[in-house]
């Protein structure tokens, strides 16, 4: 489970500013991803798009109006990064 444990560090500098150092969400900034809806229903590959894209705040997906950042506003997050992301994201349930 290392890729879990690099996927959390990298979660934690990338994403948790919003989304909260456990991903458990900040009231009108950014959801939950414990038991997100869009977590649970799309693939590696689809949430691999949405973070290296970002989500408009006009996305139907959004539900706080603040637009998340592709790459949680850092650039130089590669893909094989994104990926763990979305490993240590998946092992929250």
């Amino acid at each position: 489970m290392p890729e879990v444990l690099e996927g959390r560090e990298l979660f934690r500098q990338s994403c948790a500013l919003c989304h909260g150092l456990d991903a458990e969400g900040k009231s009108g900034v950014a959801a939950s991803l414990v038991g997100n809806p869009t977590l649970a229903e799309s693939s590696d590959a689809e949430l691999a798009e949405l973070i290296r894209g970002g989500l408009q705040a006009t996305d139907p997906r959004n539900d706080t109006g603040v637009p998340m950042p592709p790459r949680g506003s850092r650039p130089k997050l590669t893909d094989d990064q994104i990926s763990k992301v979305i490993a240590y994201l998946r092992s929250l349930g």
